[in-house]
């Protein structure tokens, strides 16, 4: 699936600003060039102030490591602005990016929050052409930003309801799983599933000729072995057996159970 923007989530960050900001000049809520954000740049957060809340981390680059914001997202955030001294801050942060974020850890699952934005709006389809103004600009009048601020004192009631309340999932491990690992593997992956079977490789003597069929059976255990034999089968100049080894496919196997209900991990 290739990334698509658009989807709203920018638009989404900037109304938490607008209802955070009350004035040009506040830091309450700010919004960071994700693109080109270098997390060893000891400057990276110099944009935040003392009174800095939320901090939103704005299309972000592919194939982030989660483990290099982890201290920023459970500890304290280090402000450091040249020719000032540093101060800490505890802010919330979003990161909104096109692709996926693989979260592994116990402590990183607890922290974190994945939800999806649907393809609703896209190049075709704004919320200007819905709506018929350009959201937060001179075009809204006090009766759009007051129906603005009442939809998001809302939502605050709901949350103080019902605390957080996560939505369905639309295609997020999916793409989770295309996005870190090989596409070849899922449509193997994919095949086997839905064939029930899939065709094993003679061990004996080396050569490309069937030896028999890999069944698959809900709920009963599967030799590790006999899935890399049939992959490596399947994919010998992509995936030869002299530089591809198993426990890189069991660890592909073991994310393909992860993010498809009702597989259990090996």
């Amino acid at each position: 699936d290739e990334p698509n923007g658009r989807t709203g989530k920018t638009l989404y960050g900037k109304s938490l600003g607008k209802i955070l900001n009350n004035k040009n000049e506040s830091k309450v809520f700010v919004e960071i060039n994700g693109k080109n954000f270098d997390t060893r740049d000891k400057y990276k957060f110099s944009k935040c102030n003392l009174e800095t809340q939320l901090i939103s981390m704005n299309d972000v680059r592919y194939k982030i490591r989660i483990d290099d914001y982890t201290n920023d997202i459970t500890e304290e955030i280090t402000v450091d602005k040249k020719n000032e001294k540093p101060f800490p801050i505890h802010a919330k942060v979003i990161i909104s990016t096109n692709r996926t974020i693989k979260i592994e850890g116990t402590s990183n699952i607890d922290r974190i929050i994945q939800f999806e934005f649907a393809d609703y709006y896209d190049d075709n389809r704004s919320p200007d052409k819905e709506f018929g103004r350009w959201f937060f600009s001179t075009d809204w009048d006090a009766e759009q930003w007051n129906k603005f601020d009442t939809f998001l004192i809302g939502c605050c009631q709901e949350y103080f309801r019902h605390g957080i309340v996560e939505s369905e999932q639309i295609n997020l491990y999916r793409r989770i799983l295309l996005d870190h690992t090989p596409h070849e593997f899922v449509d193997f992956m994919d095949d086997w599933i839905t064939n029930g079977n899939i065709d094993l490789p003679d061990e004996a003597d080396g050569q490309q000729r069937i030896l028999g069929s890999l069944e698959f059976k809900n709920g009963e255990k599967i030799n590790k072995r006999e899935i890399y034999n049939a992959f490596t089968h399947s994919y010998p100049t992509d995936f030869n057996p002299r530089n591809f080894k198993q426990r890189q496919l069991t660890q592909w196997i073991r994310a393909y159970c992860k993010y498809n209900n009702g597989f259990m991990s090996i």
